[in-house]
């Protein structure tokens, strides 16, 4: 099965056929299985194409670990964009020029997290809750609430889906020495390194695998990919939990 794929997507896309009913990604009291994550995430595309995202361009992701992080990165990658992580607790300073320099097309993020950037996108998307008031930047057709996600329509028409030479994602750097610099990688490259995770770490489905490090490190790739190309089970710890000595061995049993 792996040796037919041509990018991540085409992995993970095929255990919404093989297992569609097998847990795929558990957020707190959330749970989406395979075949939501693939009906989900298809629909997040064709709405992303509809506002206006085109094959190639960059989308960031400023959002906090959240089932929605998730979603929005495998959406991106479908509508045949790449995605830019960014932390939302970076410095306003820091985004912007992330933002800028990376000539974003696009940023999916929450209303309340926009205030202060000078740069921003031409699509904005932000994925609130329902209880969110605060909106300073975001337009109400700018907003999708969590409920909204799983309301969206269908996708009817076919995605653009990305090939094995096309940018996946692009990290920056820190910016110790200097400037942040953003290093792109391809499909390909991710995908090989993703085939060789699963392989030499005999990930299996039905497996629990924990994502731990920042969504804007490298590890994390592995870290997300390798459960979800491998029909396993991706959950996601808060920082809180994360940071926390009593709580987070407590999460792991």
């Amino acid at each position: 099965m792996h040796t037919a794929a041509n990018t991540i997507i085409d992995l993970v896309s095929s255990h919404a056929q093989n297992i569609p009913d097998h847990t795929a990604l558990v957020s707190g009291n959330i749970k989406y299985s395979y075949a939501r994550l693939a009906s989900v995430t298809d629909s997040l595309a064709r709405e992303l194409k509809l506002r206006g995202i085109k094959k190639g361009q960059i989308v960031c992701v400023m959002l906090e670990r959240s089932a929605e992080m998730i979603l929005s990165l495998l959406a991106i990658i479908k509508c045949g964009a790449a995605y830019l992580p960014v932390e939302p607790s970076y410095p306003k300073e820091r985004i912007s020029y992330l933002l800028s320099d990376s000539r974003a097309a696009g940023i999916i993020s929450r209303s309340g997290l926009l205030g202060g950037i000078k740069v921003l996108p031409k699509v904005i998307l932000c994925l609130d809750s329902s209880t969110d008031s605060e909106k300073p930047l975001a337009a109400k057709n700018d907003t999708l609430t969590s409920a909204d996600l799983n309301k969206l329509s269908p996708a009817s028409d076919k995605i653009c889906l990305p090939e094995p030479d096309d940018t996946a994602y692009i990290i920056y750097t820190s910016g110790s020495t200097g400037r942040p610099k953003g290093v792109s990688i391809s499909h390909k490259s991710m995908l090989h390194m993703i085939k060789c995770c699963i392989e030499i770490f005999n990930f299996q489905p039905g497996q629990k695998h924990i994502l731990i490090a920042s969504f804007t490190f490298d590890a994390s790739v592995q870290q997300i990919f390798a459960p979800l190309g491998s029909g396993a089970e991706l959950h996601i710890a808060s920082e809180e939990m994360i940071n926390d000595p009593a709580e987070f061995p407590l999460f792991l049993k």
